[in-house]
């Protein structure tokens, strides 16, 4: 009675309307939001602060490390229409097309523009949409291996349970501030955050989805993780761990022992949350590795290369190291989406 109570006082508190316009849904968990964002408003407060530091002047968008990590770390809603235009190239087209958009509107209208601007996952093959759950799938076969075995037992294709997903970038399927937050690194860093975020929902859940017995059971705990905390918690859900200082790795390692580019390297991938050992050749698939344990010994281990450390990790120097399933490169998902597009289109 006690916690029903609470629920209602929160839902007289908390507006039907969210801040950006959108009505939340009928099963919405206002007591829940309300205990989050009383954290999470410190946050955006602290986090507004620093961007209008990093943005003041009104000089154009342009992309860093530093950018990176602010906007992994979430953009402002008063900077994000900014930031956006910025970093995903649509202001310098504005800038280099002046009077484009006018006039397009104000000419006749173009089929062969419009279908450039449609893409793939749209069309009526959406092959591109195809070709991603393909994607998804094999990743999760090479990373969570005991998930992919559960939907081949069963026979599940991908699209039954991932289509929205990617066709809504998570819009409808996710918390509306966890979707902009995800849709600031979207803008910034290409689609395979799509990847990161749908390998970091399967893992992070990987034992609930194991429990599945059925197809239908297999369907319904896809809805499942799509909900509670810890997709609500967004700041929680997209936070980068902070990483090593480069001077902290150079006053350990000492000089001689890894060069000084290769720490500005590290120490540039540690804060965009990759934290892979760049020197070590390119390989035919991923060894996972706690990232955790790769900072630590990075920082405390007195003058290891990097080919000695992959010998303390017991793995092969050939091998890119994985943080965790949800680090992946641009390289990587083009290389994968061209094997999967070309397996479909053979299929006919």
């Amino acid at each position: 009675m006690e916690s029903a109570g609470r629920a209602q006082a929160a839902r007289d508190r908390v507006p039907r309307i969210d801040p950006y316009g959108f009505e939340r849904p009928e099963d919405f968990d206002y007591a829940a939001y309300e205990e989050f964002f009383s954290t999470y408003l410190t946050i955006l407060t602290r986090r507004a602060i620093k961007w209008s530091r990093l943005l003041k002047g009104g000089a154009g968008v342009q992309k860093s490390v530093t950018l990176k990590r602010y906007i992994r770390k979430g953009v402002p809603l008063e900077h994000r229409a900014r930031v956006w235009m910025g970093v995903s190239g649509a202001q310098a087209q504005m800038d280099q097309n002046p009077g484009y958009y006018l006039h397009l509107l104000q000419g006749e209208k173009d089929d062969s523009l419009e279908e450039a601007i449609r893409t793939d996952y749209y069309s009526p093959s959406m092959l591109g949409l195809k070709t991603d759950q393909e994607v998804l799938g094999e990743l999760v076969r090479t990373k969570l291996p005991a998930v992919a075995a559960l939907m081949d037992s069963h026979g599940l294709l991908w699209t039954l349970v991932v289509s929205r997903w990617f066709i809504c970038l998570f819009v409808d399927v996710l918390p509306v501030e966890t979707v902009l937050r995800i849709w600031d690194c979207l803008f910034n860093e290409g689609s395979k955050i799509i990847f990161r975020v749908a390998l970091t929902l399967i893992k992070e859940h990987q034992a609930l989805i194991l429990e599945a017995t059925s197809v239908p059971d297999i369907c319904e705990k896809f809805k499942d993780i799509t909900r509670g905390s810890f997709v609500t918690e967004c700041h929680t859900f997209m936070r980068v761990k902070t990483q090593p200082k480069c001077k902290e790795i150079c006053a350990v390692c000492g000089g001689g022992a890894v060069a000084a580019g290769t720490r500005q390297r590290w120490l540039e991938k540690f804060r965009a949350g990759d934290f892979s050992l760049d020197e070590a050749p390119p390989s035919s698939g991923p060894v996972e590795v706690d990232s955790d344990q790769s900072e630590t010994l990075i920082v405390n281990s007195q003058r290891y290369t990097t080919w000695k450390i992959a010998d303390i990790l017991k793995i092969s120097k050939s091998n890119k190291i994985f943080s965790e399933p949800g680090s992946l490169s641009r390289a990587s998902i083009a290389r994968l989406r061209e094997r999967c597009r070309a397996r479909l289109l053979a299929q006919g």
